[in-house]
């Protein structure tokens, strides 16, 4: 039970991490949405086009789009193929996801480290139309590194967890699954129902 009680703190540190991202990525994703408004109107009815409104929309959407990676990588809803390891022996499945969670934590390491050369290069760069420093935009690819490094290591311990624990985001998967399971069938039974109704209305009609 102790070791129950261990492993779900970890799995609320995903969400205790993940509560903070959201807000600011709906903040970025509304500001990017004015600014691209801004500079269409300001291009097409006021006939003055600002050059930095695609500029600093780039900005947000990269800024977006990282930090979205990480709420992705948290809830782990990043788009991968698991038919070949889900049907695996439980042990075999758990050495390989454990492989692949080791590997893709080395590689955000490689990202922070190569990203920090990059932003410290970057401190005499400026940005053509917003003439700003060029380390304010990168500064969020370490950033994001950090993120995902601490959702891996997260990951990582959550692998080691006993059998009979089931994680909050695996139940509500399956619980998912069975509700559209039971949507379809309940579809299909209409569907049959209204075929037989049909059938039965034609052979009344041919008396």
């Amino acid at each position: 039970m102790d070791k129950h009680k261990f492993f779900k703190k970890v799995e609320n540190l995903t969400y205790i991490l993940e509560k903070p991202l959201i807000p600011l990525v709906n903040i970025l994703g509304w500001a990017m949405f004015v600014i691209v408004i801004y500079g269409v109107f300001q291009r097409y009815i006021v006939g003055r086009p600002v050059r930095w409104v695609t500029e600093l929309a780039g900005f947000a959407m990269i800024w977006l789009a990282m930090l979205a990676s990480v709420i992705c990588e948290l809830r782990d809803e990043h788009i991968y193929i698991t038919y070949v390891v889900d049907n695996l022996p439980f042990l075999l499945r758990r050495i390989i996801k454990l492989l692949s969670y080791l590997f893709i934590f080395f590689f955000f390491y490689l990202v922070f480290r190569e990203s920090i050369n990059m932003v410290q290069n970057a401190a005499r760069q400026m940005a053509p139309a917003l003439r700003i420093s060029m380390q304010y935009p990168l500064a969020i690819v370490p950033v994001m590194a950090v993120f995902h490094m601490i959702a891996i290591a997260l990951k990582i311990i959550l692998i080691l967890r006993p059998k009979e624990y089931v994680l909050e985001v695996d139940q509500q998967r399956k619980e998912d699954y069975e509700e559209r399971m039971k949507k379809k069938k309940e579809r299909e039974k209409m569907q049959e129902e209204l075929l037989n109704n049909s059938s039965k209305d034609d052979k009344v009609g041919d008396f």
